[in-house]
């Protein structure tokens, strides 16, 4: 049993195989741990544009509001940027959940 082992860790096949095998886990340009990483760094970035992508529709509907609803930027700046009026306070209530 040991000297089949032995015969099979001395076989020169063997040996170039496993050493190709560590040059291209570990060590090569394009090594299965870069890809690994490269592969979630590439969801990361497609999750952040798929919110950009959601972010400019919903700013594209503000401003195809505006263009048509005047009182809209008075609603909007109030929501949203908690614009007030004089002598009007503003209470802002946090929800948890």
């Amino acid at each position: 049993m040991i000297y089949k082992i032995l015969s099979i860790l001395k076989n020169k096949y063997f040996i170039i195989l496993t050493c190709f095998l560590i040059w291209i886990i570990f060590f090569d340009e394009r090594s299965i741990i870069t890809l690994v990483s490269k592969q979630k760094e590439l969801k990361k970035l497609q999750i952040s544009r798929n919110y950009y992508i959601h972010e400019i529709n919903i700013n594209k509907k503000y401003i195809a509001e505006l263009k048509t609803n005047p009182s809209f930027l008075e609603k909007l700046a109030r929501e949203k940027y908690l614009f007030k009026k004089e002598n009007e306070d503003i209470y802002l209530i946090e929800v948890t959940n």
